[in-house]
């Protein structure tokens, strides 16, 4: 049975790093894959955290780090592909893309990200900046052998505005490893109150005012929602 030597390099930014959680559990279960594994830290740090540019643009700073990363990593290690979480690593590390069979990864488009701006406090930048940007991005996408992303929403953003061919592009969502959810004790009935729980860094933009809408219509007496927020 063949084994394959496969470079992960993978942003370590927001839920990123859950979705890496994920493949190190799961990668390894298959025989055929040795992996390894290049996180790509989001702050800057030490002197480089000094740099102008490099320490206010992440896709600098990410590209630089899965560059050097992959520079040290086949020095001892022959890779036989690359797989790139998200694309923000590889579109300053596209002559790996080159080199190497490379899969890229993706949640959403840059310009997708752009309409969604108001949500995340973005907003974009000169028109110049945002064509040597959009660029880069379609470069990356060309150089790349295929790609995969988390919803049909993206796929249609990848061949809409990037020029991506369909037949590149192959849905797979994230998911949940729903055996560590499990309750350690069955639920049993209780005449108690309903408690709900939500974790989200924004509010808004992950539901919460529908939930708090959605609670107070349905709300019994004693039933408690709590929320863990930034907001």
């Amino acid at each position: 049975m063949a084994v394959y030597d496969i470079g992960f390099v993978l942003e370590q930014s927001l839920g990123h790093v859950t979705h890496t959680k994920n493949l190190q559990v799961n990668v390894p279960l298959d025989p055929q894959i040795r992996a390894h594994w290049g996180l790509i830290a989001f702050d800057p740090s030490g002197i480089a955290g000094k740099i102008p540019i490099y320490n206010s643009n992440w896709s600098v700073r990410a590209g630089l780090r899965a560059r050097r990363y992959l520079s040290v990593l086949t020095r001892h290690t022959p890779l036989d592909a690359v797989f790139f979480h998200t694309q923000v690593p590889a579109i300053l590390a596209q002559g790996w893309l080159r080199k190497l069979p490379a899969i890229v990864s993706l949640d959403a488009t840059p310009l997708q990200y752009d309409e969604l701006g108001k949500f995340y406090r973005h907003e974009t930048g000169p028109a110049w900046v945002e064509k040597v940007k959009w660029r880069l991005n379609r470069d990356c996408y060309a150089q790349a052998r295929k790609l995969v992303v988390w919803a049909e929403w993206t796929k249609r953003g990848l061949v809409k505005d990037y020029q991506v061919p369909e037949h590149k592009i192959t849905v797979i969502p994230p998911g949940v490893t729903v055996s560590e959810w499990k309750r350690p004790n069955p639920r049993g009935d209780h005449a108690g109150p309903v408690k709900i729980l939500f974790v989200g860094a924004d509010l808004e933009r992950k539901g919460g005012l529908n939930l708090i809408d959605a609670f107070n219509a349905i709300r019994r007496s004693g039933d408690e929602l709590h929320l863990v927020t930034k907001t």
